[in-house]
């Protein structure tokens, strides 16, 4: 992951999107979190297709990413 990331912010760093080493390394954590959030999403996803447990999955969404978008790093201390 961190590869494909890296690779990507060079690649905008030769269109000159990206010119400064600062916005470098905010736009590779900021695509670090992203693909980690979508690869954690899509896991879960065949995981559950995979259980024929398609309905769990859906009410682990419906509570997880409203909790996580309204209680954002309090999470962490509590879990």
């Amino acid at each position: 992951m961190k590869k494909f990331v890296d690779s990507y912010c060079n690649y905008l760093q030769k269109k000159r999107i990206i010119v400064s080493n600062e916005q470098w390394e905010i736009c590779a954590y900021g695509l670090e979190l992203i693909v980690s959030a979508v690869l954690n999403i899509v896991i879960l996803v065949m995981c559950s297709f995979i259980l024929h447990e398609e309905r769990y999955i859906l009410f682990y969404f419906l509570g997880f990413i409203p909790l996580r978008l309204f209680a954002g790093d309090t999470m962490r201390i509590i879990i």
